[in-house]
């Protein structure tokens, strides 16, 4: 399984090296000029997207190889535009990007409201997106983290993982969790800090991208608003509506109520309009969550974290297809940002559960993503290290 990781990681050390030049822009409601945020941003061929703040910014790398290629932006609500980028003035390449949004007839002559709907969500979340039984949810997941101005990589790491749902572990407790174990998987780290421009970049010390599963389902988190008590703290919009597979969603903004400080996200919630299944979500800190994180943090702040997911129904429940988390880290010494992303997609399911001789340290949950082996530094001898069928990382 060595050589399967092997031809996508010199992929994306070649994008990463490649002489780019950085494209910037601002995407806001053509109508209302709202900027808009978590709009995707990505380039035709490429793998790599960038997504717009909660300022409607956006900054994505372009090499000059593919100056005559096509920029597509888009997201749910929206009418997705592709730009030809080789219209654009690369002496100063910045964009503004007006997005109309789509216009879909109602089909139903009942009215809702945000709320409504939310409780709706809360009251099916079990039928539609959990099986009663324990199950096995297999997946991929890549992170990698790097400089934002240059993007020059700190850290990289991609493998194989197997998610067990509603497990019930012997004295723990008699309520089912979701846990994640490592299959296969390479990493390649810089030394532990890396040195440029005369500073020390720290490099991730353990890998977080395989909990991005159980981090940002909207089911396994406990710090998202789909549960009774969280719903109270947030204030619900209902947006407008749009498709998705064919089928209609009605799309909800949410923040936190003024003042409230357990409630940390704001986003936007994509369900559908027969079932009330959640079928997507973007969703980022609030800059109040922010800066109370940045509290705990030294020589280190965040200026954004944010998660774009999508569900995907089989068998009649909609499980976490994909998920996506993008978070810009400001290293104050040096006043560079660090740009940190991790990928997570679904590739099956297995209805069964894990024999009792595989639990123990091979399982994490939610809360010990933090205790994972650390990262050594870089061997060129050894190339990329393994990762056993244990869950711990082989050093």
């Amino acid at each position: 399984m060595k050589h399967l990781y092997l031809p996508f990681f010199l992929l994306y050390c070649t994008l990463l090296h490649a002489q780019k030049t950085n494209l910037r822009g601002l995407v806001y409601d053509s109508l209302t000029t709202k900027k808009l945020e978590f709009v995707q941003i990505s380039l035709e061929g490429h793998p790599e997207i960038a997504l717009s703040n909660r300022d409607g910014r956006f900054n994505i790398a372009v090499p000059e190889t593919e100056r005559k290629s096509k920029l597509k932006v888009s997201i749910t609500g929206y009418q997705p535009l592709v730009i030809q980028l080789e219209k654009i003035n690369w002496n100063n390449p910045v964009l503004n990007v007006p997005l109309a949004r789509k216009t879909i007839p109602s089909s139903t002559s009942i009215q809702y409201d945000a709320n409504h709907l939310m409780q709706k969500v809360i009251q099916q979340f079990a039928e539609n997106h959990r099986y009663a039984d324990p199950y096995l949810v297999k997946g991929w997941y890549g992170e990698n983290a790097r400089l934002f101005e240059d993007k020059c990589p700190l850290f990289f790491s991609e493998g194989e993982i197997e998610i067990a749902k509603n497990q019930i572990i012997p004295f723990q407790g008699e309520r089912p969790k979701d846990f994640v174990r490592i299959l296969k998987a390479h990493k390649k780290a810089l030394p532990e800090f890396y040195k440029a421009n005369g500073f020390s970049y720290p490099v991730p010390g353990f890998i977080q991208g395989c909990f991005l599963p159980l981090r940002a389902d909207l089911g396994s988190s406990p710090e998202l608003p789909i549960n009774r008590e969280l719903l109270q703290l947030y204030f619900f919009q209902l947006e407008g509506q749009d498709t998705s597979a064919g089928r209609r969603v009605f799309i909800i903004g949410f923040k936190p109520l003024a003042g409230v400080k357990k409630a940390i996200f704001e986003g936007t919630i994509y369900i559908d309009s027969e079932k009330f299944a959640i079928v997507k979500a973007a969703y980022a800190l609030s800059p109040s969550a922010l800066n109370l994180a940045n509290k705990s943090l030294e020589k280190l702040s965040f200026k954004s974290r944010q998660f774009v997911i999508s569900y995907q129904e089989y068998r009649g429940k909609w499980h976490l297809q994909n998920a996506y988390l993008r978070q810009l880290v400001l290293d104050e010494d040096s006043q560079q940002l660090i740009e940190v992303q991790m990928n997570y997609a679904r590739s099956g399911i297995e209805f069964r559960s894990w024999k009792q001789v595989e639990l123990g340290e091979a399982l994490y949950e939610y809360a010990d993503f933090t205790r994972l082996a650390k990262v050594a530094p870089y061997d060129p001898k050894r190339g990329f290290y393994e990762i056993e069928n244990k869950g711990r990382t082989k050093l």
